[in-house]
């Protein structure tokens, strides 16, 4: 976050914006993996600035149940700020920099990071922890 606004990722087209990462590789940390996707998508370094906690998302997708689970991560990406544009190295996605404010209204998936942002942004330091269970 920068400036009381957090870069966030969407697909180019779609309503719905996420944070930025991607998928743990084989033989790969989590720390790994973020630093690798960024750069993949961004072009960039980041720094890695600590461990916020983990979101638990459960949805159903053509009548199947799926899941994954999101380790969350304070980083700082040096080269970008919020006063200009992000350019995506993906056909795929695009970055852009929201308000904190604006979170419910970009459609920030899962649903339940955006009390955690917000509640992180107000200088709450209790690790992150939620889901999107869906009853069985």
């Amino acid at each position: 976050m920068v400036d009381g606004r957090l870069l966030l990722a969407r697909m180019r087209g779609t309503k719905t914006s996420f944070l930025p990462g991607g998928h743990v590789e084989l033989g790969e940390s989590i720390e790994g993996a973020l630093v690798r996707e960024i750069k993949e998508e961004l072009g960039t370094p980041c720094c890695i600035h600590g461990y916020l906690g983990a979101v638990e998302n459960i949805w159903i997708a053509d009548g199947m149940r799926e899941a994954e689970i999101f380790h969350i991560f304070h980083i700082h990406i040096p080269q970008l700020g919020p006063g200009g544009s992000v350019v995506s190295l993906e056909r795929k996605s695009e970055f852009f920099w929201c308000p904190i404010t604006d979170l419910e209204t970009v459609r920030l998936l899962p649903a339940v990071l955006i009390p955690m942002i917000k509640r992180w942004v107000s200088g709450d330091p209790r690790p992150w922890w939620g889901t999107t269970h869906i009853p069985d």
